[in-house]
C-alpha cells in the first residue's frame, strides 16, 4: 500500500515539475564568444534561401560549458541550418564554423524589414537552449526583401577559348529563370555566330527552367581547320514562350588558342612505372634463383 500511495503522489507532482522554470545556469566566469552577420543590413528577395556560413571564436574560461547558435527574427521567416542545437565547449580557447540559412517566403511584399538576432547562448542543465538567459553574443541584421530577378536572364563569360583542332567546341550560354515563386517556365532561344571559327551556325531550341534556377545550353563550333588567335563572336537571343513575352540577349567572343598538350609521365605515372619495374626485377631474379638452385 505504502508503495502505490508514494506512485500517486509522484504522478501528482509530474506536472508541477514538467512545468517548472529550469533556471539559468551560471557561467564559468565571463565566457567571451563572437558571433556576427557579415554585415548589419542586406536585401532579399522573395522565394530565396539566404546562406550565410559564419565562424565563431571563444574564450570559454577555466571550465567547459555549453552553449548554443540561434536565430530571432521578428516576421518569422523559417531559420535552419546550426540553430537551436546545444554543444560542449572544452575550457579554453575554442573556435568553429556555423551555417545559417534564412529561407523568405513568396508572399514578402517589396519593402518589407525583417530584423534577425543572431544569438550565442547557455544551454541549460536539460541541454535547451535558453535564449532568455544572458547571452553571450548577440550581433543584428537587418533585411530588406527588394524585388526578385527578371523571370529570363541570359547569362555568358566575356571570351571563351577553344582548343585547335576542335571539331565540336561547345560554348557555354545559361538561361536562367530568376524568380524563385514563378514556377518553371519555358524559353526559346537562337544561337548565331559569324563564321570566321568554321562554318556559320545558327541554332533554334526550346528549354524548360525551374524558378530560381538555370539550364546551360551551347553553340557548338568547328575549330578543326581554324589556327590560332582566330576570333569569332556568338551571339544568343532567348524568349518566353508564356504571355507576356520576355526577352534577354548576350553576345560572346571566342578565340582559337593552342591545344594544352598532355603530359605523359607525371608524377603519379613514374611511380607506377618504378613499382611495376621492381616488381617485374624480383620476379626474374626470383625465377633465375630457382633455376640456378
Amino acid at each position: 500500500m505504502k508503495k502505490f500511495a508514494f506512485l500517486a503522489v509522484l504522478f501528482l507532482l509530474v506536472p508541477a515539475i514538467a512545468g517548472a522554470q529550469v533556471p539559468c545556469p551560471p557561467a564559468d566566469g565571463t565566457p567571451y564568444v563572437y558571433v556576427g552577420w557579415p554585415y548589419p543590413t542586406g536585401n532579399v528577395y522573395p522565394g530565396q534561401t539566404w546562406t550565410y556560413d559564419g565562424f565563431a571564436f571563444a574564450n570559454i574560461g577555466a571550465a567547459a560549458d555549453t552553449f548554443c547558435f540561434d536565430v530571432v527574427d521578428q516576421l518569422g521567416w523559417t531559420v535552419s541550418g546550426d540553430v537551436g542545437n546545444c554543444e560542449l565547449y572544452d575550457a579554453g580557447y575554442a573556435y568553429g564554423y556555423y551555417t545559417i540559412n534564412i529561407d523568405v517566403p513568396c508572399d514578402a511584399t517589396i519593402g518589407q524589414v525583417d530584423t534577425l538576432y543572431l544569438i550565442h547562448a547557455l544551454c541549460d542543465v536539460t541541454l535547451s537552449c535558453r535564449l532568455d538567459c544572458d547571452p553571450t553574443s548577440r550581433d543584428t541584421m537587418v533585411l530588406t526583401v527588394v524585388e526578385a530577378p527578371p523571370a529570363l536572364y541570359v547569362t555568358q563569360d566575356t571570351l571563351s577559348y577553344v582548343e585547335q583542332g576542335q571539331t565540336a567546341a561547345y560554348v557555354p550560354f545559361s538561361i536562367c529563370n530568376g524568380d524563385p515563386c514563378a514556377g518553371t517556365n519555358d524559353y526559346a532561344y537562337n544561337i548565331t555566330s559569324l563564321g570566321t571559327i568554321g562554318s556559320a551556325i545558327d541554332v533554334t531550341d526550346t528549354v524548360s527552367v525551374s524558378g530560381g534556377e538555370c539550364q546551360d545550353v551551347y553553340g557548338v563550333i568547328d575549330a578543326g581547320s581554324s589556327s590560332v588567335g582566330d576570333k569569332d563572336t556568338l551571339t544568343i537571343i532567348a524568349w518566353s514562350l508564356a504571355s507576356p513575352v520576355v526577352y534577354d540577349t548576350c553576345v560572346q567572343a571566342v578565340e582559337v588558342v593552342s591545344p594544352v598538350p598532355v603530359p605523359l609521365f607525371t608524377a603519379p605515372v613514374i611511380t607506377v612505372l618504378v613499382l611495376a619495374l621492381v616488381l617485374a626485377a624480383a620476379v626474374f631474379m626470383r625465377k633465375r634463383a630457382r633455376a640456378e638452385a
